[in-house]
C-alpha cells in the first residue's frame, strides 16, 4: 500500500525550494488554509491553485520572467477553460481584467508580505474577497500574457453503501 504523501515526499526530498505543509483536516475553500501555506512562504511571489485546476505548461516560467516584485504589487493573466464535465461550457480563453468579477482564484500572482489575507475569505467565491483586498490596496499591477491555466471541475463518484 503506497501513501501519496510518501510518493511526494520521495520525489521531492532533495528540492530545498518545495515545502511540504500537512494539515489535519483540509475542508474545502476555507481560506484559512491557504493564509497557513502563505504565512511559511520564503519565495517573493505567491499565487494559488485549486486542486481541480492545472497550470499551462509555460505559467510558472512566464511569472518568474515577467513579475517582479520590486516594480510590482500584484499581477493578472488570463485562465482557459477547458470542456466542463459538469456543465455544458465549450472550450474558451477568458480575458481577466483588474477588476472584482473577473478575476478568478488562481488567476493572480502577488508580491509576498502585502497586507492582504486569506483568513475570513470562506466559501464557494472566496476569491472575490481577497481580490477586493488587491483591488482595493495595491494600484500598482501589470497584466502577464502567456500565462494560464486550466478548470479542471472534477466528477467524484462515491461508493455505493
Amino acid at each position: 500500500d503506497v501513501d501519496a504523501v510518501d510518493i511526494v515526499n520521495e520525489k521531492w526530498k532533495n528540492e530545498k525550494r518545495i515545502k511540504l505543509l500537512y494539515f489535519n483536516e483540509c475542508p474545502l475553500f476555507t481560506g484559512a488554509l491557504r493564509q497557513r501555506a502563505i504565512d511559511v512562504a520564503t519565495g517573493d511571489a505567491i499565487c494559488n491553485l485549486d486542486a481541480d485546476d492545472v497550470f499551462k505548461s509555460h505559467h510558472l516560467r512566464n511569472i518568474a520572467l515577467t513579475f517582479d516584485p520590486n516594480k510590482y504589487d500584484w499581477a493578472y493573466f488570463n485562465l482557459y477553460r477547458k470542456m466542463d464535465v459538469l456543465r455544458d461550457y465549450p472550450p474558451e480563453v477568458i480575458d481577466t481584467k483588474p477588476e472584482l468579477d473577473s478575476l478568478c482564484t488562481a488567476s493572480v500572482v502577488w508580491k509576498n508580505g502585502l497586507a492582504v489575507t486569506w483568513n475570513g475569505c470562506d466559501g464557494r467565491r472566496d476569491n472575490k474577497a481577497f481580490n477586493k483586498q488587491l483591488l482595493e490596496k495595491y494600484q500598482n499591477k501589470i497584466k502577464i500574457y502567456g500565462c494560464g491555466y486550466e478548470i479542471r471541475h472534477a466528477v467524484i463518484t462515491l461508493p455505493k453503501k
